[in-house]
């Protein structure tokens, strides 16, 4: 399973969850607040190795997410960022993570995500 974070200030129903589920099928990615704003119980699923990477949107900042690197770190569970090409990123996140995939649009998006993570695509 892929595990997709991200803040909760922006449209991400529209501009990331629909994106992703044109080259994810729903039962390969979880989307923590589709349907609900509660807290998703990320850590537990990380710790029993339930997710293989987390696929993170940080060009919004968020504590949470930041919460989530940490579970991330601490079980060794691999984190994808994304990032929109316009947006400088904070020094502590660029220092962390190395796999930054940058995008201009919902289109671009698309469009890096699939050819970076092909293996994981619909068929």
């Amino acid at each position: 399973m892929i595990y997709v974070s991200h803040s909760r200030y922006f449209d991400f129903r529209n501009e990331l969850y629909k994106p992703l589920l044109e080259i994810f099928d729903a039962n390969q990615i979880i989307l923590p607040h589709q349907l609900t704003s509660n807290i998703y119980p990320i850590k537990e699923m990380l710790i029993n190795k339930q997710i293989e990477y987390i696929l993170a949107e940080v060009s919004y900042p968020s504590t949470g997410q930041g919460i989530e690197f940490g579970y991330a770190d601490m079980t060794s569970t691999p984190v994808i960022l994304l990032a929109k090409e316009d947006v400088k990123l904070s020094s502590s996140v660029e220092e962390m993570f190395t796999n930054i995939i940058r995008y201009k649009d919902t289109a671009d998006l698309i469009d890096q995500v699939k050819s970076r993570l092909i293996k994981t695509t619909k068929q």
